[in-house]
């Protein structure tokens, strides 16, 4: 599987492997095409592992069907592909194709993240373990792997604490709890979930972990030959315990220049103690006493359209730089923080309706796109559903994403949205 250029009539043209892109990841499709290759897309093509037609059509891209979560049927696929096309990169289009990636970029010599790496980026307990190893600051942990484990835990780490699944994604059965019957009806509330994201079960492996208050932020950047550079710091709005769900971002973050070097020059320890190289990364944090301590890394693009908004702020495309260090190509230094070099103020809110069982009635999208400060949005729940069975990122109703000159323009806009956009 080393030989990347073929001899099928498609070899003079460039071709990049996309896995499963969504969110955010879709915005990977259109960079692929802008630096001048064509994106090969591998997607299982059906529930919630699929591609938006119209996305695959405007870049001209190729949609490969393949079952995305059988490793051997993606190499299979991969190693077909690269008899025919000229393949010069690889990225994962989602959390859960970190390591997938990573594999097929070393299998065909192509830059990416190493994939002895990606365990520490994709595991929760291996990241933590690892930034323990290297004296970063983080929160007590303990991993669970049965019902059985949970008071002995309990004790070590002390209420109130966070209870996470090892490896999921989008915050989903994140849960703070107070007391030993709190945490077993959380930890039951994961091993019974039987809802399958991206087709991926939950399992019974999870992480008890001490809770650190604080405001919380994400840092976006790359890294490429061990060095780190952070694009933008971003703010985030999270909704009230016991779920930690994410109501918004705003970029840039409306810290002082002390606080963003601080940062700054600790997500570059983060990287180090990690050993990540050769990707984008998204770091979530939460600033305690005015220190720093790590939430959850992802080396890939982050989600819920942080990367727009940072391209709207500041005019760094982190797509494209992606695309760039997957295909070896060189990259503009970029090294001022959003806040010395924004352009505006860019936000996304998400409707969240806690106190509402049932749907009975939603707003048509044209009422969203209608609203002066609003450039985009949509409803994505509607009449019947059921959204706050869920404490994470399934409850949310839908978006809108806006722009202003500053914080408070930005929050005026919000406010009038708010007043005008109803669920009932």
């Amino acid at each position: 599987m080393k030989a990347l250029s073929g001899n099928g009539s498609d070899r003079r043209q460039s071709h990049v492997l996309i896995i499963e892109p969504s969110s955010s990841g879709t915005q990977l499709i259109a960079a692929v095409s802008r630096l001048g290759h064509r994106a090969l897309v591998l997607s299982h093509n059906d529930a919630d592992r699929t591609v938006p037609p119209a996305e695959l059509a405007r870049w001209g891209a190729e949609l490969v069907v393949v079952d995305t979560n059988d490793l051997a049927a993606v190499l299979a696929c991969a190693s077909r592909l690269a008899e025919q096309r000229d393949i010069v990169g690889v990225l994962p289009g989602f959390e859960y194709y970190v390591p997938t990636a990573a594999l097929l970029a070393a299998e065909f010599g192509l830059p990416g993240l190493a994939p002895e790496i990606c365990l520490r980026v994709r595991d929760k307990l291996q990241m933590r373990q690892a930034l323990a190893a290297a004296g970063i600051a983080g929160p007590v942990f303990r991993p669970v792997a049965g019902r059985d484990e949970l008071a002995a835990v309990a004790g070590q780490v002390g209420f109130p604490l966070v209870l996470k699944p090892t490896q999921s994604a989008g915050s989903i059965h994140v849960t703070l709890v107070h007391s030993l019957a709190e945490l077993r009806a959380a930890y039951d509330a994961i091993v019974t979930d039987a809802t399958l994201d991206f087709g991926v079960s939950l399992g019974p492996e999870a992480l008890v972990e001490e809770f650190v208050a604080g405001p919380e932020f994400s840092v976006e950047g790359y890294v490429r030959n061990g060095r780190t550079v952070v694009v933008s710091i971003t703010e985030k709005l999270v909704s009230e315990p016991p779920g930690f769900i994410e109501l918004g971002h705003t970029v840039p973050a409306a810290l002082d220049a002390g606080c963003r070097c601080v940062i700054r020059d600790w997500t570059a320890e983060v990287v180090r103690a990690l050993g990540v190289d050769c990707t984008v990364f998204h770091l979530e944090l939460r600033l305690r006493d005015g220190v720093p301590y790590v939430i959850e890394f992802g080396a890939r693009l982050a989600g819920d359209a942080i990367p727009l908004l940072i391209e709207l702020s500041t005019g760094v495309d982190l797509a494209d730089i992606f695309v760039r260090l997957a295909t070896d190509r060189p990259i503009e230094d970029i090294t001022a923080l959003p806040t010395d070099s924004a352009r505006q103020v860019a936000a996304i809110r998400f409707f969240y309706e806690p106190g509402l069982e049932v749907i009975s009635s939603a707003p048509a999208p044209a009422e969203l796109h209608a609203l002066p400060a609003v450039i985009s949005g949509e409803v994505t729940a509607g009449p019947g559903d059921r959204p706050n069975c869920w404490l994470d990122s399934r409850s949310r109703l839908g978006w809108v994403m806006m722009t202003g000159a500053d914080r408070p323009s930005v929050d005026r806009s919000w406010n009038a949205v708010r007043r005008t956009v109803r669920f009932t």
